[in-house]
């Protein structure tokens, strides 16, 4: 089931949107304030199943960096 994420201007929050069929062209009224104008944002996915990892560690996380980036946007916040 495709995941949509839209974001509102006027709440500054991003929705997901849940379809039961792939629709590129429609948009939903943001469901905080009914501006009709969400703009589409790109979002994560996940592969479900059983699929196995491949071992490739191209991605490896610096734990450290990520909690300190992580305490920054708390502070933002």
């Amino acid at each position: 089931m495709p995941v949509y994420e839209f974001y509102c201007e006027h709440c500054h929050t991003v929705f997901s949107f849940f379809s039961s069929k792939i629709n590129t062209k429609k948009t939903p009224e943001c469901p905080k304030c009914d501006n009709p104008k969400l703009a589409r944002q790109l979002s994560r996915f996940a592969v479900t199943g059983r699929a196995k990892e491949s071992g490739n560690d191209d991605f490896l996380v610096d734990e450290a960096k990520m909690e300190q980036a992580m305490m920054m946007l708390a502070k933002e916040a």
